[in-house]
Formats: C-alpha cells, structure tokens, sequence
C-alpha cells in the first residue's frame, strides 16, 4: 500500500513539476532562415552562431517604418533604419542612421564613426563633429585657442606703419597676417583664431585713427595761428 501510494506521489509530482518547469528545446527552422534564438538567450542573425552573452552577431539594422495612402492611391513608407557598419577587421564599426522614402532605398543621413566622431552628411567625419551643409544655430559659442588681441594697445606694441602694410597690399593682395582668399578656400577658417585676427585689425585701425586724430589736431592749431598771423598782417 506504502509503494502504492510513493508512486502515486512521484506521478503526481513529476506532473507538478511539469507544470512548473516546461520543458523546451531550441526551434530549428527551415534552410531559408535568417535567423535563430538559442535557448541560452543568445541571438543569431545572417546564419551565424547563437552567442550565450545574448548579443547580436552580423551587422544588424532595426528599422522603424510607418505608412500612409497619398491622394493618387498609392501607399507611401517612410522609414528609418539604425544599423552598425564595420569599417575593420578588428571589429570596430560606425552606427549609421538612415532614411528610406517611398521605398527608393536607404540614404545615410548621420553616423557616430567608431572613435566618437559625428558626420552629418557625410560618412567620413574629420573631426568630433563634422557638419557637410548649413548650419542653423541661435547661438554659438567658441573657446578660445589662441589669446585675445588686448596687447595691441600695450605701450611696446610694434604698430606697423601704414606706408608698410600699403606696400604689402599691393604685393600680396590682402592684408598682412590674414589668410589669402585661396587659402581660406583650401583650407577653410578657425573661427576663433580668425575672430581673434579679426578683432586685432579692428584694433590696429584704432590706433591708426587716433595717430590721424592726433595729426589732425596738430594741423588745425597750426592753421589757426597762420590764419591769426594773416589777419595780423592784413590789418597793418
């Protein structure tokens, strides 16, 4: 009766034990997948190996689409995909975000390259941020790189004459220390350092103009004692 009764048990916890704990079995699909989830949680994509640090193998894209009917019937998609991109053997890659309209293919809009650098419009960005169109911004502020140009009005600053930077102009065709228009062209400009270069014209101009000023006072004194010593002499 006791052996009975420990079967019966057994049965009835072997069945609890079931409910409990489903067992289950990796799914095998059929040749044409693309794809499989391993029972360790690993993901496979492309047909290649399920991994057990549940991380996604390939270069994988998600996309996010929504679709509409225009006034002509036909349906419309738009979309946007995120998708990693190798650029070396050694695994780095880029993370490349991409548009699709009307189903005409994907058009890279923005990536964050392997090393933290952003390119808007292009894929190859040269710097932290590199922007290939206009920018639209309501303020912009730069660092400084380079000191600001305070030292111009200093006692010993060495003011070039304005006889020399004439002589310059008419040689080189722009103003001395500053970029040439071919230059700039090739090279683009350091907005900091070109507002700083910028600013120590404007400052130098000062100067220039307070020498005129200078001179212009001396000339008006001095025509007002001819003028005094002409009235003198007209009167005798």
């Amino acid at each position: 009766m006791n052996t009975v009764r420990q079967k019966a048990t057994l049965i009835v916890l072997a069945f609890l034990f079931n409910l409990v704990y489903p067992s289950y079995a990796q799914w095998s699909g059929s040749s044409t997948t693309t794809g499989d989830i391993s029972r360790n949680g690993g993901v496979g994509l492309a047909g290649l190996p399920a991994s057990s640090s549940r991380t996604l193998y390939s270069s994988p894209r998600f996309v996010l689409s929504s679709s509409g009917y225009a006034t002509d019937g036909v349906t419309r998609w738009q979309s946007w995909s995120l998708e990693s991109e190798s650029t070396s053997v050694w695994g780095a890659g880029d993370m490349v975000f991409s548009s699709n309209t009307d189903g005409v293919g994907y058009i890279e809009r923005f990536r964050i390259a392997s090393d933290g650098s952003v390119g808007i419009g292009t894929s190859t960005p040269g710097a932290k941020l590199t922007v290939k169109g206009d920018v639209h911004a309501e303020e912009v502020r730069v660092d400084l790189t380079v000191p600001g140009p305070d030292y111009v009005f200093e006692e010993d600053y060495d003011l070039p004459t304005l006889e020399n930077i004439e002589s310059y102009i008419r040689q080189n065709k722009h103003l001395p220390g500053v970029p040439s228009a071919m230059e700039m062209e090739e090279n683009g400009i350091d907005l900091g350092a070109m507002d700083m270069l910028l600013l120590k014209k404007v400052e130098e101009l000062t100067l220039y103009l307070m020498q005129q000023n200078e001179l212009i006072g001396d000339l008006k004194y001095q025509n007002e004692r001819l003028e005094e010593r002409v009235t003198f002499l007209e009167s005798k």
